[in-house]
């Protein structure tokens, strides 16, 4: 199942949100927004989520970005704080991540939150 919905303001649209049912098209969808192997993407989620989907998204992340790394914070509301926003930039910079690099937010809530103000 694929569904696409349009945000819009003021009656026009400004971005599209893609529902799947599946990871199979991600690495299509992702592809089909201009991005290549020469920028990497990180995956920013948390403990609990990492252990079910992390490695699947990465592998298939893998077909697109030429690296792919996973930051996973500890689950939960108390790690939406600065410390935490700091521990993921260190591990960006650590990585060599710039403008042109990607961040992927595996969750919601407050991963979403986070890796939102992240970037």
């Amino acid at each position: 199942m694929s569904k696409i919905l349009s945000v819009k303001q003021d009656g026009t649209e400004i971005y599209q949100i893609r529902l799947e049912d599946s990871f199979a098209n991600l690495a299509e969808t992702v592809k089909g927004l201009g991005y290549n192997a020469e920028q990497k993407a990180c995956i920013i989620t948390d403990t609990n989520i990492e252990p079910l989907y992390a490695t699947e998204i990465k592998a298939t992340l893998e077909a697109v970005f030429g690296q792919v790394f996973i930051y996973a914070f500890p689950a939960g509301e108390a790690s939406k704080n600065l410390e935490t926003v700091n521990g993921v930039y260190e591990f960006l910079i650590q990585n060599r991540f710039d403008r042109h690099d990607v961040l992927f937010a595996l969750g919601g809530g407050v991963v979403g939150d986070l890796t939102g103000f992240t970037a």
